[in-house]
């Protein structure tokens, strides 16, 4: 369950992806943001996860997806949904887990010490650095509030207005 670009994405990385709820080969659900949802989507997902044996995986937990006007259902919500019908939540595969960042340190040849995550959600972006043991910079322009931020227990190591104050901030710092 995804986008037409997410899917591209999939295949394009030698990714086996079919949409058809029918082919006996699925091994595997992966649900993602979609903004391409409809219901038989939905229908075929819960029919699949009810009635085979095959992994659950989503891409992240996000409830929200800030667009022009607001938020829309994200990843996280489309899975909680899915969880009430069919009794049963995905392993996230991105943040908050710490893979991504791991990941990421591992192939650059970096440190844990070197190594800031940015993000604008707590219970993603900086429970992933927090889970990773990285530092983390939260930007005020998501989803998140500088009052959520301050009482937070995973809260993040700096709290900044944006991405550019923060790279004025970092320009300070090294020159």
């Amino acid at each position: 369950m995804g986008t037409k670009s997410f899917i591209r994405e999939l295949k394009k990385n030698k990714i086996r992806v079919t949409t058809d709820g029918e082919d006996e080969e699925i091994s595997c659900v992966l649900i993602s943001y979609d903004n391409q949802l409809t219901y038989e989507k939905i229908s075929d997902t819960c029919r699949l996860l009810s009635t085979n044996k095959v992994d659950y995986l989503a891409t992240n937990p996000d409830y929200v997806c800030p667009i022009e006007f607001g938020y829309v259902p994200d990843c996280g919500a489309i899975c909680e949904m899915l969880n009430h019908a069919i009794k049963r939540m995905p392993h996230f595969i991105g943040k908050p887990e710490p893979d991504m960042v791991e990941l990421a340190i591992s192939r650059n040849n970096y440190r844990k010490e070197e190594t800031l995550v940015v993000g604008d959600r707590l219970y993603t972006d900086m429970l992933c650095g927090h889970n990773a043991k990285v530092e983390t910079a939260m930007v005020l322009t998501g989803e998140a509030m500088k009052e959520e931020a301050e009482c937070c227990p995973y809260g993040p190591d700096y709290l900044m207005q944006s991405v550019a104050s923060l790279h004025k901030k970092w320009l300070e710092e090294i020159i």
